[in-house]
């Protein structure tokens, strides 16, 4: 994963000469590296963040490519930005801390999968790309939010009692199990899509020959992307509580 410090004075942050008009039409929007990044991220609920340029953008928000390239004059300032844009939300999304350690626990992460079934175009890139990840483009001042919704849910998993290696497995494991649930749902592949077609091929194959298949598909059809989650995330919790009681008892011995 890419490594990107904090860069007052990095490209793509830096103002180039020659200020554009605030707007370029009646219809433009008022223009500003915020608004670019805003408008940008709204796009993704319906495109990935994979395909959208910098013409693109301009594009759409009927303006110039070179006000765009003036406030972000390199790519990767737009796709930094618009998934630090997107952290935001999933920081503005966690709830504060109430209850159980594990309750904690669960609601960021069904917070943090909320948000991403809004942005499918966001999960496609981070499905596909390590870069931006973790750790994002940031001016001087600006928050780097990847980093701080990171540490919300490590700060959670680390009030549960875990060590710092504990901490860095679920997190990880937690993180993987969000983004791919994620992934499932911006690509159509929960089961329940496929409903009607899956309950078609049943009689295609004989019982006697395929047990499984008739024992389980019409409820394998019927799965949804919320139950298969909130079921996973029980599991891997309490896999991942009853791991830390036997390691605590082999401690022991």
């Amino acid at each position: 994963m890419r490594d990107i410090k904090t860069m007052a004075n990095a490209p793509g942050t830096q103002r180039r000469r020659g200020r554009p008009k605030k707007t370029e039409s009646p219809n433009s929007p008022e223009i500003s590296r915020e608004a670019i990044i805003e408008f940008a991220f709204s796009m993704t609920r319906t495109e990935s963040l994979d395909t959208l340029s910098m013409v693109k953008v301009a594009t759409a928000m009927a303006v110039s490519p070179s006000s765009v390239h003036y406030y972000l004059s390199r790519r990767d300032a737009l796709i930094s930005g618009v998934i630090n844009r997107f952290y935001r939300e999933v920081c503005d999304s966690t709830p504060k801390a109430s209850g159980s350690a594990r309750e904690a626990i669960k609601a960021i992460v069904q917070a943090n999968y909320l948000v991403m079934l809004k942005y499918p175009g966001i999960v496609r890139y981070l499905s596909s790309h390590n870069r931006f990840r973790l750790v994002q483009e940031v001016q001087e001042g600006e928050i780097d939010y990847g980093i701080r919704a990171f540490d919300l849910l490590g700060v959670a998993i680390m009030r549960a009692g875990y060590s710092g290696r504990d901490t860095a497995m679920l997190g990880h494991l937690l993180r993987m199990f969000i983004l791919s649930s994620a992934q499932a749902e911006a690509q159509l592949q929960t089961p329940s899509f496929h409903k009607e077609f899956l309950d078609g091929i049943l009689g295609r194959f004989k019982r006697k020959s395929y047990p499984g298949l008739h024992h389980s598909l019409r409820d394998f059809a019927s799965l949804d992307g919320t139950d298969v989650f909130n079921t996973g995330l029980e599991i891997l919790l309490d896999g991942f509580e009853r791991r830390a009681e036997r390691n605590a008892n082999a401690a022991k011995e």
